[in-house]
């Protein structure tokens, strides 16, 4: 049986994953399919040694080797694992590493200082999309779940003129959540909304140079409503939260291959992210409550007694 070839693309060059020095884990497309993983949190407890924390709809604060970031309330933040996503760094912001038309995830454990920097200390994450191909080809697909999970999926690609390709890919993935709020009788308050969009030009600009352009864009609208009192999937928040990332970004990159032994890549990236984060503090709602009149002289007066409800320490 032949053994298909994996290749890592977050090492100084493209090499075989059997050559790699650093300790790697590579999740493929076909598992990615079979997970029916929409973000890179629900691929992360494939590779050991590896974990994750929310604290928002999305894991977003990744531990390799127990080295790595908790929460976003401590400062100064130094993250110390990275997140890369196409050549664009979103290291501390991963709610916007959405799997959408993902060739595959590459997992480096350990230091990757020397190539990527004090954001890599602890590793690094790599996620690399489909490219454009010299054949025409693309795929679509719409799925439904439990909890009315929605996603619709579609990416197409090939190439525009003999030296020019290109591949536009669209997801838009949206759920209520498991959360049920009973306060407010709602069942939505911890959804996901998530709109992804990637085009990738290839241009073939002499026998030894080619240029990539990828743009990316990321619409996360999602609700935060995960904390209850019992430590149930039913809450009592008056005012839920949310979890709001809209990113626009791109990368160029640019290769350029002197000889079977020398290889120039230079790549710039740049990302406008905006974030919005927000929670009930409480967990809870205020309670008022009426009693009978209290006759106080000849004034007729009403007593009105507010708690509120929190967390137990």
């Amino acid at each position: 049986m032949a053994i298909n070839e994996i290749i890592v693309s977050a090492d100084f060059r493209d090499s075989n994953l059997l050559n790699t020095a650093a300790s790697v884990s590579v999740i493929d497309s076909q598992t990615i399919d079979r997970r029916q993983a929409r973000h890179l949190e629900q691929l992360l407890n494939l590779a050991p040694n590896v974990n994750f924390s929310s604290g928002a709809s999305r894991g977003r604060f990744v531990q390799i080797r127990g080295i790595g970031e908790r929460s976003q309330f401590i400062e100064p933040l130094n993250p110390s694992v990275g997140t890369l996503v196409d050549g664009i760094d979103f290291t501390g912001i991963a709610g916007a590493a959405t799997t959408m038309d993902i060739q595959q995830v590459e997992i480096l454990r350990g230091p990757q200082g020397t190539l990527y920097g004090a954001n890599a200390l602890a590793g690094l994450i790599n996620l690399k999309s489909n490219q454009p191909s010299e054949q025409t080809q693309g795929n679509f697909e719409v799925s439904l779940g439990d909890y009315n999970t929605e996603t619709v999926s579609a990416a197409v690609g090939g190439a525009l003129t003999e030296d020019l390709g290109a591949r536009v890919a669209v997801q838009q993935h949206s759920s209520d959540g498991y959360i049920s709020n009973d306060f407010l009788n709602r069942d939505d308050t911890d959804n996901i909304d998530e709109l992804s969009l990637r085009s990738i030009f290839a241009w073939q600009a002499s026998e030894d140079t080619t240029l990539k352009l990828t743009v990316f864009h990321v619409n996360a609208d999602n609700g935060y409503d995960a904390f209850s009192l019992d430590n149930t999937r039913h809450t009592l928040s008056d005012t839920p939260g949310h979890d709001r990332h809209e990113s626009t970004a791109f990368a160029v990159e640019s290769n350029w291959q002197g000889s079977d032994s020398v290889e120039l890549i230079g790549l710039l990236s740049f990302a406008d992210n905006n974030l919005e984060y927000g929670y009930d503090e409480d967990w809870a709602f205020p309670i008022s409550v009426q009693v009978s009149p209290a006759k106080v002289g000849s004034t007729t007066q009403w007593i009105t007694i507010s708690a509120i409800v929190k967390m137990p320490l």
